[in-house]
C-alpha cells in the first residue's frame, strides 16, 4: 500500500498547522520522476493558502528536495527560490506570500517518504529551534496513531479477507471512513475494481452513511437502505448492515458493511407509494368535485399532483374552446402568463388526436414525427410526451425535454386522473362543435401514428 493510503495526510497538515505557524503543506515523494507533490494543504489564515501551494514544488535544487534526500529538518526565515524554480513558478511571488518555513522529512516503515512544510506569512518571526522540534514531535505522534489504529485493524482485516470467495458484499471502512477491504461481490456493486475502491471514502458511493461512520456506536447492528452511486453513474438501493471493526487490543478501528442489492424491491416500494399517493389524490379531487369547488382552482392543483408524482418538466391541461382551438386552461412548469394564452391547433397535433381517441397517445421521441409542426403544435422544447383525452372537451398533457419512456402505471395514473377532470370541463351541449380554424392538413399528409 503506497504511502498516500496508509497515512491520513490532511490529518497531518491541520495538526501542524494548528500546532505552528499560519499553514502547512504536507509533499509525497513521487518515484517515477522524483517530484514533489503535493497532497495536503491546511491554514490558519484565509490569505495563506494561496502561497501554501507555491514554494518549493520539487525541483532538484529546493530545499524541499533536499530534506527528502538528507532526512534533516531544514528551517528558513524566508523562503528565497533558486533561478530554475523562479522560472518555473512565473507569476507566483513567492516572497510576497511566505515568510518563514520549517521542513521536516515525512518518514514511514522507515524510509523518507516527503515532506511536511510549516510556514508563516511574511514579515512573521524565524521558526525557533524549540518550533522545529515542535514539529516533529507532532508529526511522530500522530504518525504513530496512524501507525496504531492500522495494526490494530490488521487483525480483523485478516479475518475479512477470507471472505475474498464468498459471494457476499462486505465493506470495510476506518474510523474516518475511508475503505479498507472490500470483497468481490461489492466491488461489483460499486463497478470499480477492489484495488481503486480502498483508499477512497464510503461518502463518495453512499449519499447517506452509516452513524458510525461519524463516531456513534449503536448497541444492535445498524441496518436500512441507502442509496449507491456506481462508478459507471448508475445508481443501486442496498440494505446494509453495519457494525463496528474492533483491532486486536479490543478498541473500535472502524466499520464493517454487509450490503444486499434490493432495487428491485425498492423501485416496486416506490411505484406502489405511488400509486398509494396517486389514488388518495384522485379521491380527493373527485371529493371536491362534488362539492363544486371551483374548476379553475381544481386544475391547478391537478397539474402540480401530477407534475409532482411523475417528476415531470409541464404538465398541461388544455380545453377545447368554440374556435376549435386547444387552450392552455392549467399548468405547472409552464412561463408565466401562457394561461389562456397558448394555443394548439385541432389538428395535427398529438394533442388533438388524443382528444379524439379512447387510448392515451404515447410519443417516446417526437423527433421521429416527421411532419410534425413542432413549432406550434408541441414546442421547440418538446422531445417526449403522454396526451389523454378528457372527455372530448380538452387534453391532459405531460411534456418532457428529453425522450422518456413512460411506464404502464404512470400512464394508467394519467388516465384516472383524466376520468375525474371529467368533471371539471364545461359540459359539451353549451359549446358549439369544433371548427378547426388554422393550419388545414397539407394535401396527402398523412397524420402521426399514435405510438403505445
Amino acid at each position: 500500500m503506497d504511502a498516500g493510503r496508509r497515512i491520513d495526510v490532511e490529518a497531518i497538515a491541520r495538526r501542524i498547522a494548528d500546532a505552528v505557524g499560519d499553514g502547512a503543506v504536507v509533499r509525497l515523494h513521487a518515484p517515477r520522476d522524483g517530484m514533489l507533490r503535493t497532497a495536503a494543504i491546511a491554514h490558519r489564515l484565509p490569505a495563506a493558502v494561496a502561497g501554501a501551494d507555491c514554494p518549493d514544488l520539487g525541483d532538484r535544487e529546493s530545499w524541499s528536495a533536499h530534506v527528502l534526500r538528507s532526512g534533516r529538518p531544514v528551517r528558513l526565515a524566508r523562503v528565497r527560490p533558486t533561478p530554475q524554480a523562479r522560472r518555473r513558478l512565473a507569476g507566483c511571488h513567492v516572497e510576497e506570500r511566505v515568510g518563514a518555513v520549517v521542513i521536516v522529512p515525512l518518514r514511514l516503515d522507515g524510509a523518507v517518504v516527503g515532506t511536511v512544510t510549516a510556514f508563516r506569512e511574511p514579515g512573521a518571526v524565524p521558526y525557533s529551534l524549540r518550533e522545529q522540534l515542535l514539529v516533529e514531535s507532532v508529526l511522530g505522534r500522530a504518525l504513530r496513531a496512524m501507525e496504531a489504529a492500522r495494526t490494530g485493524a490488521e487483525g480483523e482485516l485478516g479475518e475479512l479477507a477470507a471472505l475474498r470467495r464468498s459471494d457476499a458484499a462486505v465493506w470495510a471502512t476506518d474510523l474516518s471512513g475511508r475503505t479498507l477491504f472490500v470483497t468481490p461481490a461489492m466491488s461489483e456493486l460499486l463497478a470499480l475494481p477492489a484495488a481503486d475502491v480502498v483508499g477512497l471514502p464510503m461518502t463518495d458511493f453512499v449519499d447517506v452513511p452509516p452513524l458510525s461512520l461519524t463516531g456513534m456506536v449503536p448497541d444492535e447492528p445498524e441496518r436500512g437502505d441507502r442509496r449507491l452511486l456506481r462508478a459507471d453513474g448508475s445508481q443501486l438501493w442496498l440494505q446494509t448492515s453495519s457494525t463496528p471493526l474492533v483491532g486486536a487490543d479490543g478498541r473500535r478501528c472502524g466499520t464493517v458493511t454487509t450490503a444486499v442489492d434490493v432495487t428491485a424491491r425498492k423501485t416496486t416500494e416506490v411505484a406502489l407509494r405511488m400509486r398509494l399517493d396517486a389514488t388518495r389524490g384522485l379521491l380527493r379531487l373527485v371529493s371536491e368535485v362534488l362539492r363544486g369547488r371551483d374548476r379553475g382552482e381544481l386544475l391547478t392543483v391537478a397539474v402540480a399532483a401530477a407534475a409532482e408524482l411523475l417528476d415531470a418538466w409541464r404538465v398541461a391541461v388544455f380545453e377545447l374552446d368554440e374556435e376549435g382551438m386547444l387552450r392552455l386552461r392549467a399548468g405547472h412548469g409552464w412561463p408565466r402568463g401562457a394561461t389562456a394564452r397558448r394555443e394548439l391547433p385541432a389538428l395535427r397535433s398529438p394533442a388533438a388526436l388524443a382528444l379524439r381517441s379512447d387510448e392515451p397517445l404515447v410519443v417516446r421521441d417526437l423527433s421521429r414525427w416527421e411532419r410534425l409542426v413542432r413549432g406550434e403544435s408541441v414546442g421547440e422544447e418538446v422531445q417526449s410526451g403522454c396526451w389523454i383525452g378528457i372527455g372530448g372537451q380538452g387534453v391532459l398533457a405531460v411534456l418532457e425535454r428529453e425522450p422518456r419512456d413512460f411506464r404502464a402505471e404512470e400512464v394508467d395514473l394519467l388516465v384516472s386522473l383524466a376520468e375525474a377532470l371529467t368533471a371539471c370541463m364545461p359540459a359539451p351541449a353549451c359549446r358549439a362543435p369544433a371548427r378547426p380554424r388554422r393550419l388545414a392538413a397539407a394535401p396527402g399528409a398523412a397524420a402521426p401514428e399514435p405510438v403505445a
